[in-house]
């Protein structure tokens, strides 16, 4: 989670650092250009206030020399902005200090080096009045970013100080935050590895306590309800361990202690007790199959090979296959098929044992010879087939219905012989039903009986 971390904060102060340059680069272009439109608009009405004023001098004094009689003259003229004035023959009549060295030797020094400045490109300005040129105005052109007054220079100066400890203290807050902000958006993170690595060692009830909204939050619950199906899976797998020794147990110990008996004479292997020993071979064989049938399940899931099926002849087949089994027992084996074909992308084989173990299945637990029946109906519902094994047996109740597809579960608690079976029908009918693409449900009501429905896809 460090690396994430710093890299989240890297990756803040980097953006924080690029919009702030942006920004700093966009306000200094637009002061820029907004300075020197101020100046270029202020420098022109400072023109236009030259020019009336020295018209009207002229006008009132009527001429030149006897404007220069004035001993304030030259405020005058420093006051207007005017650098250097020429009459109309072009003899110059004022020229200030930093352009005339003569006036220079009697300056101080401190004023010298304030005139020896760089100094803005001066701009003539002619004089007219009534159309009649009467001088030309020398003044200083409009400065730009080279040549900005002194003051104007502070004010650009003190604008970048301002952005650049602006940028620094952005910057700092950005690695505040980044790195707060990091701590934040990593600890729930951290959390979900280390249940994750927990998981990954084999704590299965590991759990993450994080809470939110959001995709992390999602990925939390995700992450507990895998946990909670790994912790279920294992438990599963536990019982069916168990419950496997169990079921290989009893009939091996029957043998065993029958086959004991034989040879210490305790018991004569007569047919009575041989038969005995018939039936837990059987019920053992019947085990070892059941058990090869689940794994063939798990590989016929990986090799899948679906093609074009009519369950209308599948049907008619494992009637054929049934109905020997129903005339025993003494029970009626209703079909109902539709008149038109209904074709699936399925695998016959797979489909075949669903049906065997639904119809054996209602038939275990329907009373035999007692004018009860099994309707097997084949159904078409959009683009779905249906194929419902209903029964009138003993029902099943409401509480054990949802594990009633799990291996090695039977209803009856006390595993009695009578009906047969090690639970495991119901289950590879259901896995391999998913393994098709198909799914199986049941419904059931005590006493009146249950009703099976294998749902499968149309063939396009």
């Amino acid at each position: 989670m460090k690396s994430l971390r710093w890299r989240i904060v890297i990756l803040l102060i980097s953006l924080v650092c690029g919009v702030l340059f942006l920004t700093s680069s966009i306000i200094d272009y637009t002061l820029n250009r907004s300075f020197q439109h101020y100046l270029s608009e202020f420098h022109r009405q400072r023109r236009e206030e030259m020019i009336n004023t020295l018209t009207r001098i002229h006008q009132v004094a009527e001429s030149w020399e006897e404007f220069f009689k004035l001993p304030s003259a030259p405020l005058i003229l420093r006051s207007a902005g005017v650098v250097r004035l020429t009459d109309e023959d072009g003899r110059t009549l004022f020229l200030r200090e930093e352009l005339n060295p003569e006036a220079q030797s009697f300056l101080p020094q401190q004023n010298l080096r304030r005139l020896r400045r760089p100094r803005r490109p001066l701009v003539s300005v002619p004089l007219y009045i009534d159309d009649q040129l009467v001088g030309t105005a020398w003044i200083y052109g409009p400065p730009n970013q080279a040549n900005f007054p002194p003051r104007e220079k502070m004010f650009h100066r003190a604008i970048g100080r301002a952005i650049l400890f602006a940028s620094l203290f952005a910057g700092i807050l950005a690695v505040i935050v980044g790195l707060f902000g990091a701590e934040y958006l990593t600890r729930p993170l951290a959390e979900l590895t280390a249940t994750a690595q927990r998981l990954a060692g084999g704590d299965l009830k590991a759990r993450t306590n994080f809470r939110g909204a959001g995709e992390l939050g999602q990925l939390a619950e995700t992450m507990n309800h895998l946990a909670a199906e790994l912790e279920r899976a294992d438990a599963l797998r536990r019982k069916s361990l168990a419950d496997t020794a169990h079921e290989l147990r009893t009939p091996i110990t029957t043998i065993q202690s029958h086959l004991e008996a034989f040879a210490d004479g305790v018991l004569e292997p007569t047919p009575e007790n041989l038969a005995t020993l018939t039936d837990e071979t059987l019920r053992l064989v019947q085990l070892v199959e059941e058990l090869q049938s689940i794994a063939l399940v798990e590989q016929f899931r990986e090799n899948l090979n679906l093609i074009p099926l009519d369950l209308n002849l599948v049907v008619r087949q494992a009637e054929e296959r049934m109905t020997p089994l129903f005339i025993r027992k003494g029970i009626t084996l209703r079909i109902i098929l539709p008149e038109e074909p209904v074709r699936v992308m399925a695998h016959g084989q797979a489909i075949s044992q669903i049906l065997d173990n639904l119809l054996v299945n209602a038939a275990k637990y329907t009373p035999e010879h007692d004018g009860r029946k099994v309707t097997l109906t084949l159904t078409r519902q959009g683009e779905k087939a249906l194929l419902q094994v209903e029964d009138e047996g003993v029902g099943i109740p409401g509480e054990l219905l949802p594990h009633i597809f799990d291996r090695f579960y039977r209803v009856d608690p006390s595993r009695s012989r009578n009906t047969g079976g090690i639970g495991l029908g119901l289950a590879i009918a259901k896995e391999t039903a998913e393994a098709i693409g198909g799914t199986i449900s049941v419904e059931s009501e005590l006493g009146k009986g249950t009703k099976f429905t294998l749902v499968l896809p149309l063939a396009k």
